[in-house]
């Protein structure tokens, strides 16, 4: 008899970029609790017709089985007819088994437009079982635009696969992982802080040292750890509800504690772990920047380590995952 199974979503024949990364980090850590994947083929459906889509999903689906769980990953770079089509398909398993439709929510969507309120993606994201979002921020956000039917979980930051580095001792400096002209106004030209900006698209200037790598660069996390800097997660007039929860989750791979705002749930991460400043303004974390000796950097870094090894090996993911296969229904 098959023993009741998990499979989650990825998507081949699209390569390169922070998404993709994002999708196969997350397989392969549900890989390692044992979740298998299941591959979609991206492509460009318009032209198919709903009797031939119909039967290229029976085919991906062919392994799944009454009582199995479902994880879609979105982005899904699919269509939504796709999708839809897709959940048609499961609602069978769903509605005469144990089957549960989970959807785990990558915070891009949160940033591109997907979530408007006359969105197709938000009937679409109803229908699941289980959602899995970043932070509770989100969650009020979702409810606000109409999603109120799945149960919802959080992984609360966003894993980042590295190996383990050592950083530097304190070099006065602080790190943004990309380029926004008013927080970089704001860090530039103070006496004994230097700032380091690691963004491919960074403009060039002689006030902050650039380094042009990106998420997506196997070197971020080495750079990063070897820059004695402190990690500055700040949010913009518009996301100010929204957990940043990749730049967090780079950050703590690499070992770097983290400055933020105030009331933010950052903030927060850094309060209950002592891994950080939080200030009111960039102003008062400039301040206080400039009282930190490199003793209390020391300490910063020694309460990171074990908040890194955790997002180095999936360990939000695993346990956002873990918990939405065994939520009942």
């Amino acid at each position: 008899m098959k023993s009741l199974a998990t499979y989650i979503t990825r998507t081949a024949g699209v390569y390169g970029g922070l998404i993709t990364k994002k999708l196969e980090d997350t397989v392969g850590y549900a890989g390692e609790l044992g979740i298998r994947p299941m591959s979609f083929y991206y492509y460009d459906d318009k032209e198919e017709s709903d009797a031939q889509l119909s039967s290229r999903l029976d085919g991906v689906l062919a392994g799944f089985s009454y009582g199995d769980n479902f994880i879609l990953q979105l982005p899904a770079l699919m269509s939504i007819r796709y999708l839809n089509t897709l959940f048609n398909k499961l609602d069978p398993f769903r509605q005469h088994s144990s089957s549960k439709l989970i959807i785990y929510m990558h915070d891009d969507l949160l940033f591109d437009g997907s979530l408007a309120s006359d969105s197709p993606m938000l009937p679409l994201i109803n229908r699941a079982d289980v959602l899995i979002v970043n932070s509770p921020q989100t969650a009020r956000l979702l409810k606000n635009q109409g999603i109120t039917k799945p149960h919802l979980l959080f992984f609360r930051i966003c894993d980042f696969h590295s190996a383990p580095y050592k950083p530097m001792p304190w070099q006065h400096s602080l790190s943004l992982l990309s380029y926004r002209q008013e927080i970089v106004n704001q860090l530039t030209g103070i006496d004994n802080v230097s700032l380091n900006i690691f963004d491919s698209q960074a403009p060039q200037s002689s006030q902050y040292q650039i380094q042009k790598l990106g998420p997506v660069d196997d070197e971020l996390s080495y750079q990063l750890s070897q820059s004695g800097s402190i990690g500055v997660i700040w949010p913009s007039l518009a996301q100010e509800a929204y957990c940043t929860a990749y730049q967090l989750g780079i950050f703590l791979s690499s070992g770097l504690p983290i400055a933020t705002k105030e009331g933010t749930i950052e903030a927060q991460w850094v309060a209950d772990y002592g891994i950080g400043i939080v200030g009111r303004s960039l102003g008062d974390i400039v301040s206080k920047i400039n009282e930190l000796s490199a003793e209390d950097y020391e300490r910063f870094c020694s309460r990171v380590k074990k908040l890194g090894a955790l997002t180095r090996e999936g360990g939000f993911t695993k346990h956002a995952m873990l918990e939405a296969i065994k939520k009942e229904g």
